[in-house]
């Protein structure tokens, strides 16, 4: 008897737990095949499965990708086709499936069909400074949202990271530096990645003090604590920093929605997400001297690479002013030399002088001398 939707989705979710699959790449991953298994590019409030895994064609996976293709942008699709591919993996070895050989032939011999449109060029702007306080001031009357803005850009960590963050991750024990500067430290156990690594950011007392005034007020759930996803598995739990309306762990999407929410409120006309604090929080701390690994010590990267140069972004002025200063070809006024002052010498100084110059002279002719008879000896 063929198993539910349901069934093949959480069989396929475990088996990406298995290898180390983050929750987010989870979800992105099994919606994708979701689509597939019930022929549908959208989000349906009731999903039908209409085909199954030991039944899929080539033939499906094309029709799916193609019509992928045009309903999303090309981050998404790409989220959706790599699911999808890591499926027909899964379902060889699973059902016996031998799609995924079919794929990788028509990949060979024609072009990949599970590969995402090219994502155009598009420029991020970052935040100025005072383009951040103008969010944390119009967020004051909300503690919550407050909070969430500071962390962001105080931690400089991921939209993830931040929705993770629990209580007992932040230590509220304060730390002073060598020059009695004050600071906290905040642990982030979700890394971006395979890696279970955790990152101990040190943070700015403003931060702390906004979180402690969020977590003063806000009101605790009435329930046990936790929630569920879809497939019966324990995700959260009541410790956590950030709460949405409903006393449960705040969704990613729900925190993008809400900075997306405050940007309309600010008729900031950049192009605004969670993730655009941390970009411009990397590119302030450049611009003001840090190296490389003080930035790497912040951001949380487990290395020196050059993932930490798509933050670091330069701005237009800097650029203009220093190419226009080194590719001029207009000769530059220069100002003239001081002229040497006149230093006078007294008789014997000038005759001492003039009889070392006449022994240096005697010197090298007797050395050139010895060198002419060594030549004609040893010829």
């Amino acid at each position: 008897m063929p198993k539910t939707l349901e069934e093949y989705i959480k069989e396929y979710a475990n088996h990406l737990r298995r290898r180390d699959k983050s929750e987010k790449t989870i979800e992105g991953y099994c919606i994708g095949v979701k689509q597939l298994l019930c022929k549908t590019v959208g989000i349906a409030d009731q999903w039908e499965i209409k085909i199954y895994p030991e039944k899929l064609t080539l033939s499906d996976i094309e029709d799916f990708a193609y019509r992928l293709r045009k309903a999303y942008e090309p981050n998404t699709q790409k989220i959706k086709l790599s699911g999808v591919k890591r499926y027909l993996k899964f379902i060889k070895k699973t059902y016996g499936n031998n799609l995924y050989n079919e794929y990788i032939v028509d990949k060979e011999e024609t072009e990949d069909i599970l590969k995402a449109d090219t994502p155009q060029d598009r420029k991020v702007e970052v935040l100025t400074k005072e383009e951040v306080k103008m969010f944390f001031d119009a967020s004051e009357e909300n503690p919550r949202d407050n909070a969430i803005f500071k962390t962001f850009y105080y931690t400089t960590q991921r939209l993830y990271s931040v929705q993770n963050l629990n209580v007992t991750d932040i230590d509220f024990t304060p730390r002073e530096t060598v020059d009695g500067k004050q600071y906290y430290n905040i642990t982030f156990r979700y890394q971006k990645g395979k890696s279970k690594k955790y990152k101990v950011i040190p943070v700015e007392p403003e931060l702390i003090d906004a979180i402690k005034t969020y977590l003063g007020m806000r009101e605790e759930s009435d329930n046990d604590g936790f929630i569920y996803d879809n497939y019966g598995n324990k995700l959260y739990h009541k410790d956590s920093v950030f709460l949405n309306g409903t006393g449960q762990r705040f969704t990613c999407m729900g925190i993008y929605n809400m900075v997306k929410r405050y940007a309309v409120r600010l008729d900031i006309k950049k192009r605004i997400f969670p993730h655009l604090f941390r970009h411009s929080a990397v590119t302030i701390l450049d611009k003001a001297g840090l190296s490389d690994a003080e930035i790497k010590q912040k951001t949380g990267h487990s290395k020196l690479s050059n993932a930490l140069n798509i933050y670091k972004d330069p701005q237009t002025d800097d650029i203009v002013n220093k190419t226009q200063d080194a590719l001029t070809l207009e000769s530059k006024p220069q100002n003239k030399p001081k002229p040497m002052p006149i230093q006078y010498r007294d008789d014997n100084v000038d005759i001492r002088i003039k009889e070392l110059e006449l022994e240096l002279l005697k010197l090298k002719e007797a050395k050139a001398k010895e060198q002419v008879d060594k030549l004609n000896y040893y010829g």
